[in-house]
This record gives C-alpha cells, sequence and structure tokens, in this order.
C-alpha cells in the first residue's frame, strides 16, 4: 500500500475571530507545490485555529476557518480562555496540537500567531520542517529536528529567582506522571531545571506526542505559575528527554519566528506609539521594516516566519487589507 504524504500542521492561536490576513495565507498556501492542479488548496498544509472569540467554554466555533479552501484541511478547535500570563494560553496551545495529531498525516506542529507572515515560500518552509519527499511520500534525509528558541545560560536574574520551584514542579509531576509513557523512572527522576523559551516552537511528531501523552503534567506542574507559555516548553522538554544532552539530540534551540526586541519603531499608519515598548515588547513590524536585506538576513538564519505584524497599519494603508496583503508577500516570501 501507497505511503500516504506528509503534511504540515499551521496551528493558528489567533486574538480574533478568524486568522488575520487571510488573502495573504491563501496566497502563500496556493503557491505550494500541487495547489494548481487542485485550484489553489495545498494538498500538504492542515489548518488549525485557536480563536480567543468568546463562546461559552470548550466550544467550538461555528462554520469553517476563511483558509479552509486554501490547505488540505481546516478547522477550528475548541475554545479555551486566555489571558497573558496565564496557562489557557498553554492549553489553547495543546487543543491545536492534539487536533492535528488526529490527523495521521501531521508530520509537524508549527504554532503561529495572528500577526505573523511567512518569510519564505511554503515548499521552503516545508523542506525546512518536514523534508523532501519521495515518491511514496516518505520524507528522504535526516529526520528534522524540533525547533524550541530556549534561553541560553546563564538565565537573567527574573528568571533564575524562579529555579527552586523545579524542586516543586519535580514532587509534583512524580505524582501525575502516565507510567506507560517512560522507559524508566519518569518525571521523578528527570534533571528538573528552570527554562525559559519562546512559545512559537515548531514540533515534530514525537515530540508534539510526548507532550500530549504527558500534559497532566504539564498542567500539574504550570498552572498557576508566572507567565507558563514562557517556561512549560522548556522545563518539561528538557526533563522527559534526560536533561541538555538528550534534548539537543531532540531539539534546536532556535524558533521558526523572527521576533526582534530591539528595533526602533517607525511612524505608525494607524496613528499607534510603539516607542514605549522597546527593550520590553516585541517590536511591532511595518511594511517598510520589512527591507530585502533583512529578510534574506533573517532567512538565512533559519527564521521562517515573522511577528508581530502591526495588523492596525496594514489595514489602514493604502489600498487597504488587500493591497497590504500583496505589499507583504512582495516583501516577505515572493521575494527573489
Amino acid at each position: 500500500m501507497e505511503t500516504e504524504s506528509k503534511t504540515l500542521a499551521l496551528c493558528f492561536l489567533v486574538s480574533e475571530a478568524d486568522v488575520p490576513l487571510p488573502a495573504m495565507w491563501a496566497a502563500w498556501l496556493a503557491a505550494g507545490a500541487g495547489a494548481a492542479a487542485r485550484g489553489g488548496r495545498n494538498p500538504r498544509a492542515r489548518v488549525f485555529v485557536h480563536t480567543a472569540s468568546h463562546p461559552p467554554p470548550l466550544a467550538t466555533p461555528a462554520g469553517e476557518p476563511a483558509l479552509a479552501r486554501a490547505a488540505a484541511s481546516a478547522a477550528f478547535v475548541p475554545w479555551e480562555r486566555t489571558g497573558w500570563g496565564r496557562f489557557g494560553i498553554v492549553r489553547a496551545q495543546q487543543r491545536l496540537f492534539e487536533a492535528a495529531l488526529r490527523e495521521r498525516d501531521v508530520a509537524c506542529c508549527v504554532l503561529l500567531s495572528g500577526d505573523c507572515a511567512p518569510l519564505a515560500p511554503f515548499d521552503a518552509v516545508f523542506e525546512a520542517l518536514v523534508g523532501s519527499e519521495g515518491v511514496q511520500g516518505e520524507p528522504q534525509g535526516e529526520p528534522r529536528k524540533s525547533l524550541l528558541a530556549v534561553e541560553p545560560e546563564p538565565l537573567k536574574p527574573a528568571h533564575r529567582a524562579r529555579e527552586p520551584a523545579a524542586v516543586r514542579l519535580r514532587d509534583e509531576a512524580a505524582a501525575h506522571a502516565d507510567p506507560a509513557a517512560w522507559p524508566e523512572a519518569g518525571p521523578a527522576a528527570w534533571p528538573w531545571r528552570w527554562g525559559v523559551a519562546s512559545q512559537w516552537c515548531a514540533l515534530q511528531r514525537r515530540e508534539a506526542e510526548l507532550l500530549a501523552a504527558n500534559f497532566a503534567v504539564v498542567e500539574a506542574c504550570f498552572d498557576g505559575t508566572h507567565v507558563p507559555d514562557e517556561h512549560a516548553y522548556a522545563v518539561f522538554f528538557r526533563g522527559a528527554l534526560g536533561g541538555d544532552a538528550g534534548f539537543d539530540a531532540r531539539f534546536e534551540r532556535r524558533g521558526p519566528m523572527l521576533v526582534d526586541w530591539d528595533m526602533a519603531p517607525l511612524a505608525c499608519l494607524a496613528g499607534l506609539d510603539h516607542a514605549d515598548a522597546v527593550g520590553s515588547s516585541p517590536h511591532s513590524f511595518h511594511l517598510a521594516d520589512l527591507a530585502p536585506a533583512l529578510v534574506r538576513r533573517e532567512r538565512a538564519s533559519g527564521h521562517l516566519f515573522v511577528r508581530k505584524l502591526c495588523l492596525a497599519a496594514l489595514r489602514r494603508g493604502e489600498g487597504g487589507e488587500a493591497a497590504a496583503c500583496e505589499e507583504l508577500c512582495d516583501r516577505t516570501w515572493r521575494l527573489q
């Protein structure tokens, strides 16, 4: 029996009712291999969306996402209440990963925000995260690693001050371990260390399955902690994989997303003041920021997407959102 083709799960965590800038994403997907023969529907992409709209808890938004006709499939996932620095964000991310894992052909899950854009064509992103496919759909070459941008040592003082919590996490994990998931002693014997990482990761299926099998451990350890989306994955995976050596065998210590904290802000077409955010919040990218030299440099460094775009400015420019999407495509993934 012929092996089914592998797909890439685009897992969108968005603050609006659907994925913003759908025309840009649809054009990106339509440019992928095999899409033209299917009326612009990309056969190697599956889309999953968690929206911050407020239906009753655990309800799933009605209808299809805007990208339903641009990918092999697209679906909303059940709603979780989210908020900055709260564990609900990690639960929402897990809803996305688990929905993706129900599709047998998903090889990798990449977590995306509603204010990001691709820096490279779809086929280049697929190659980086999944790999080239042979005639029967199996990835060729070396297996790809998961991507997680872990903070380098030594940690910042504010993060180092929280490291004693790792002892408590180890003890709590011992009570919530799934013995069948661990070949040895399990979480009680992990080399627990505090760590900080960007939530914007790309998980190969094996790591996404590892997280899903033990999400009760993650929830018990990190629900109620400060900004759990920044440290849950760094601590969990480094512990579950036996420390730094095991982690480095399965992960690259970089993320798929360009996030800049130091760029000077441009004058905003939407009249927003981004100056106060320098150094304390990610830079808000405007079209003029996305110069060819920057895009090429970031592609070369391994960044596949960029966030966070100033959506208000994009929508208020001359020609509105449609013109902004076209220019954004030309400045990012279409750039030669």
